[in-house]
């Protein structure tokens, strides 16, 4: 779950705004509220250090 959400934190970086919804529901098969779950999981982890 952490990796998937750091993959997830660099694609939103790569793209333009409003692009990375649309791509997250069409791409992926996941919603964008687990997306948004997956990404805050992650950076949760980064901040205590955890991997």
């Amino acid at each position: 779950m952490i990796d998937l959400g750091r993959e997830l934190l660099a694609i939103k970086a790569r793209l333009p705004r409003g692009h990375f919804v649309p791509r997250v529901e069409e791409k992926s098969g996941i919603s964008y509220s687990a997306a948004q779950r997956f990404m805050r999981a992650a950076r949760e982890a980064d901040r205590l250090g955890d991997d």
